[in-house]
C-alpha cells in the first residue's frame, strides 16, 4: 500500500510503499478510499504535536472494510465502511480556577457521536441532500497532493481538501 509518511517535523511529506500486517484480533483492515486533509495533521507536520516518526497522519481516512480480526463483531468483513477515530490532544487548566465550584472533566469522542446510530442517519441525510457534504470540500487531489493540501490549508486558500485513493 502507499502511504504519506511524516519522516521529520517541519519536512514535506513522502509517499512511500508501506507494508501492512494482517489485523490483529480487535482490528479492522480498510483499503482507504479518501481522506480529508485537516489541521490535527498539519499541527503533526509542523511539530506542533509530538510524534514518533516515521508516523502515517490521517484520522478523517474513509474505505472498505477489506478483512476483520477474529474478535470483530460490528464490521463483518469485505463491503462495511469504516472510519478511523483520532486520538486526544494535551489540555491544560488552571487547577484553582477549576477548583472554585463543582466542575466535572468528562471525555468526548467525536462529539460523543454514537457511531452506529448516528453514521447510518448521516448518510441517509446525505444521500437525501439535506446534509451538503460536497459543498463542504474546497478542493479534491491524489496521495501525491498530500504537501500541495497542507500548503494551501495554512496558506488559507481552502477550507478542506479530499484526497482521493485509487
Amino acid at each position: 500500500m502507499r502511504a504519506a509518511v511524516c519522516r521529520v517535523p517541519h519536512e514535506p511529506l513522502t509517499i512511500e510503499s508501506v507494508d501492512i500486517d494482517r489485523p490483529m484480533a480487535r482490528e479492522a483492515l480498510v483499503r482507504t478510499a479518501a481522506s480529508g486533509v485537516c489541521h490535527s495533521d498539519l499541527h503533526f507536520v509542523e511539530g506542533l504535536y509530538p510524534i514518533a516518526a516515521p508516523a502515517i497522519l490521517g484520522h478523517e481516512a474513509a474505505g472498505v472494510v477489506e478483512e476483520v480480526g477474529e474478535f470483530v463483531t460490528y464490521v463483518q468483513g469485505k463491503g462495511g465502511v469504516a472510519t478511523v477515530i483520532p486520538f486526544g490532544t494535551k489540555i491544560e487548566l488552571d487547577g484553582w480556577a477549576f477548583l472554585q465550584g463543582a466542575r466535572t472533566i468528562r471525555g468526548s469522542s467525536m462529539g460523543s457521536n454514537r457511531f452506529r446510530v448516528d453514521m447510518p442517519r448521516y448518510i441517509d441525510f446525505y444521500l437525501q441532500g439535506r446534509l451538503k457534504l460536497d459543498e463542504m470540500i474546497t478542493r479534491a487531489g491524489r496521495l501525491e497532493d498530500v504537501n500541495e493540501a497542507f500548503r494551501a490549508m495554512k496558506a488559507g486558500e481552502v477550507a478542506r481538501t479530499v484526497l482521493l485513493f485509487g
